[in-house]
C-alpha cells in the first residue's frame, strides 16, 4: 500500500526521478541484451554479464509493478486510499 501512496505523492509533486530511473533501467536492460546478442562474451566475463542481466530482469519487473500495479488487491483498495488522501 505504501507504493501506491508513493505513486500518488510523485504524481502530486510532479517528480521526474522515478521516470528517469525507469527509463535508464529499461535502456540498460536492452543494451545488455543487445550486447549479448551481438558480441562474443569471454568465458571469464560470462558470469558477471549474466548476473547483471538477472539483476536488470528483477528491476524491470519492479518497474512494471510500480507503474501498473502489483495485484488485484490494490484495485479494490484504490478508491478507499484516494478518499483518505483527499481528506487530508
Amino acid at each position: 500500500m505504501s507504493t501506491f501512496l508513493e505513486r500518488l505523492m510523485a504524481i502530486r509533486m510532479r517528480d521526474w526521478t522515478p521516470k528517469i530511473l525507469a527509463v535508464m533501467t529499461i535502456f540498460g536492460y536492452f543494451a545488455i541484451q543487445w550486447y549479448i546478442l551481438t558480441n562474443i562474451i569471454e568465458p571469464s566475463m560470462r558470469e558477471m554479464v549474466m548476473r547483471s542481466l538477472g539483476t536488470l530482469d528483477t528491476l524491470v519487473g519492479l518497474i512494471f509493478s510500480y507503474y501498473y500495479g502489483a495485484s488485484d488487491f490494490m484495485q479494490t483498495k484504490q478508491p478507499t486510499v484516494i478518499e483518505k488522501t483527499n481528506e487530508e
